[in-house]
């Protein structure tokens, strides 16, 4: 598992602390991630393959109309209607439907590109692709608690 896939899993996870004693009163997740060297934090994943992605959406899998984004745990629009991607890209993370959240739940080779796309984008500090979408008072770790747990 490579680091920003470790990433993008402890933090879907709820980023807990394996020592809970040892948390600091305070402890904001995103300023402990920009702590990160930034070639451990900020490279991008590798280039999507849009025609490839198309092709693999088959043996991805939907849990039918989800309406939470995959990458982010973002509520609200529809990003896969009756098991199909809606191609819609998220305000919040910039992932697109289809594209960026496909995988299989309990498979860790598939759920990679997810996890992936999920600690870069915190690793990055957790921008927002349309900053005027963002709610006052936003926090991160509840909305990625919102993440269903099957693709986290």
């Amino acid at each position: 598992m490579g680091a920003r896939d470790f990433r993008g899993w402890w933090i879907g996870q709820g980023a807990q602390w394996w020592h809970p004693h040892s948390k600091p009163q305070g402890w904001d997740v995103l300023q402990q991630v920009m702590n990160i060297p930034a070639p451990w934090r900020t490279p991008p994943p590798l280039p999507v393959d849009r025609k490839q992605r198309v092709l693999e959406r088959a043996a991805s899998e939907s849990l039918g109309t989800e309406t939470v984004c995959r990458v982010c745990g973002l509520a609200g629009p529809s990003f896969w209607r009756d098991g199909v991607p809606t191609e819609t890209v998220c305000p919040s993370c910039g992932s697109e439907s289809g594209i960026d959240d496909l995988g299989r739940p309990g498979d860790w080779e598939t759920m990679r590109a997810i996890r992936t796309r999920r600690g870069y984008w915190v690793g990055l500090g957790a921008p927002w692709a349309v900053p005027a979408a963002r709610p006052a008072g936003w926090d991160v770790l509840e909305q990625l608690g919102a993440v269903p747990p099957v693709w986290r």
